[in-house]
């Protein structure tokens, strides 16, 4: 069952923003950043994500403040460009389905799977599909 929280305007803003870009709703979007969130404090030393908390105001932080430039959509879109050189796949989180990944293609296919981690590498829904079967 959900529960109604306040969040603040500027990031009402940003999370309407992006979730335009990402075709999700705010709420989606917000419980999307909020498990990247919990992934990357679960990755990080305790230690670590002490001492950001007592330095303050997380934006003075490098890192951070990297981060939330590149969050921003027009900084993604030049990140992408630069990085368009790169041959093979890229891959994104499946809005639809919490677990899975979609590999995009140059060409503009888009395929849905999941990261297979005993193959480390990507097995599509459909092949999934039929080594079930």
């Amino acid at each position: 069952m959900g529960m109604p929280v306040k969040l603040s305007d500027e990031l009402v803003r940003k999370a309407r923003k992006e979730a335009a870009r990402s075709r999700r709703s705010i709420t989606a979007q917000v419980e999307y950043w909020a498990s990247l969130g919990r992934m990357a404090e679960k990755s990080i030393p305790a230690v670590v994500v002490e001492n950001l908390r007592r330095r303050g105001p997380a934006a003075s932080h490098p890192v951070v403040s990297f981060l939330e430039r590149v969050s921003e959509a027009d900084m993604r879109a030049a990140a992408e460009r630069k990085l368009g050189f790169l041959k093979g796949p890229r891959y994104e989180a499946d809005p639809g389905n919490r677990r899975g990944i979609v590999e995009v293609h140059g060409d503009g296919r888009r395929i849905r799977g999941a990261w297979d981690v005993k193959l480390n590498a990507f097995v599509s829904a459909a092949a999934r599909a039929r080594h079930r079967s």
